[in-house]
């Protein structure tokens, strides 16, 4: 007869093993599909519902129909969220671009989470990264070291989740292929400031809109019309895709750039 300690152990083996089949079950396959071609966009943060037609049509996938993409909450190719997730910022960037998405899921505030997710993405074909996933700041000065090392890629980042940058460093700096955006015009931590009313999201499933932080849709902008350069041309990346989109901005006359009417742009 088994100890007592024994049998303990044993239901608790199987307490936890239900567990974990029911969180693996919790979420649902990726749609059977093909590489729908185009840029590819990556989006790190909370999770994407991709059982929606108009995700599940825009997802990069290998040569075998396989998700291009990864969680590292549950550590499997199921970065699925059924709400509170990147939906409408990826709904922005699939409705004003033509691009194919790379969906990572992070845990929130998880900077570690945050760099394994940056590192990942150099081994795929993602171009451009929209960061949407922190809530504690991250220090610009980590960012852009990321962004250095992801060379070809830019890399979008809402303000609200950039750190302080210490006052002995300029934007220009430090920028690699980091672009931070704002859609607040009196944000000092923003490389670009994208106009009010430029920034909006809509359901992917319906004309409803969705609730979303300003200045994660507009970073979804920014991505898309990055998407929608390096389509034109495919030798854009990194800092050269940057330096482009600055280009298309007005300077203010405090020095700040603002981009106005971005869904007309190339």
């Amino acid at each position: 007869m088994r100890s007592r300690s024994a049998r303990l152990l044993a239901i608790a083996s199987v307490q936890l093993s239900v567990c974990v089949n029911a969180v693996y079950a919790a979420d649902p396959k990726v749609p059977a599909g093909r590489d729908p071609g185009g840029v590819a966009v990556a989006i790190v943060g909370g999770g994407l519902d991709y059982r929606r037609e108009t995700m599940a049509s825009r997802l990069a996938r290998d040569g075998e129909g396989e998700l291009i993409g990864w969680d590292f909450v549950d550590g499997d190719r199921h970065p699925f969220a059924a709400s509170g997730g990147v939906d409408p910022v990826a709904a922005v960037i699939v409705t004003a671009s033509k691009a194919r998405l790379v969906p990572v899921r992070v845990a929130a505030a998880s900077e570690p989470q945050i760099v394994q997710a940056l590192r990942l993405l150099d081994e795929t074909p993602t171009r451009i990264v929209v960061l949407a996933a922190a809530v504690a700041p991250i220090a610009r000065s980590n960012l852009a070291a990321a962004s250095r090392q992801l060379g070809r890629m830019l890399m979008v980042v809402p303000a609200r989740i950039v750190g302080p940058m210490p006052a002995a460093v300029s934007s220009s700096e430090d920028a690699a292929g980091l672009l931070v955006v704002s859609a607040s015009g009196n944000d000092r931590q923003a490389d670009l400031i994208v106009e009010p009313g430029s920034a909006s999201g809509a359901n992917p499933s319906s004309s409803a809109p969705v609730a979303a932080h300003p200045g994660d849709l507009a970073a979804a902008q920014v991505a898309a019309l990055a998407a929608r350069l390096a389509t034109v041309d495919p030798a854009l990346a990194g800092p050269r895709l940057r330096a482009r989109i600055l280009e298309l901005a007005h300077p203010r006359a405090d020095g700040a750039k603002v981009l106005s009417g971005i869904d007309t742009l190339p």
